[in-house]
């Protein structure tokens, strides 16, 4: 009985109650104090199943498109397959290099969103050239 009271819930959970993405610009300042930001172009869940795991955007920054998703938290030894709510995560192949898109999700009560994002660029090659930058405060700009 338990169990289907868990499972009423979470199909009775709304939207709302899971991390996603405005369709826009997210808009905030970087460490220097200049503005930063990044595109949400799409905001899914795979087959249409609303679950932590299936949500995906699609973002546009620094110059790459990607997709970006709640990490998996698999534990072999408890048997469990989670995620990390607190995070949506990208990354990406280029040329002597992987650059990862990390956003860090806001679940505050009356937020349920992006509060700062970093992107990394990890040169192979020449560690030189790796950059990482970082935006906070960000806020969703009506367009």
């Amino acid at each position: 009985m338990k169990r289907m009271i868990s499972l009423l819930t979470l199909a009775l959970l709304p939207t709302s109650a899971l991390a996603h993405l405005e369709l826009g610009t997210y808009q905030g300042v970087a460490a220097d104090g200049s503005v930063c930001s990044f595109e949400v172009l799409r905001d899914w869940h795979e087959n249409d199943l609303h679950h932590g795991l299936n949500h995906r955007g699609e973002i546009r920054a620094a110059g790459y498109t990607m997709i970006v998703s709640h990490p998996p938290v698999v534990d072999l030894e408890a048997g469990t397959v989670r995620m990390d709510h607190d995070h949506l995560v990208g990354v990406t192949g280029i040329t002597k290099a992987g650059v990862a898109f990390v956003i860090e999700m806001d679940h505050s009560p009356g937020n349920d969103g992006p509060k700062s994002f970093t992107v990394l660029k990890d040169d192979y090659m020449n560690s030189a050239l790796s950059t990482r930058s970082s935006c906070g405060s960000l806020t969703h700009v009506e367009e």
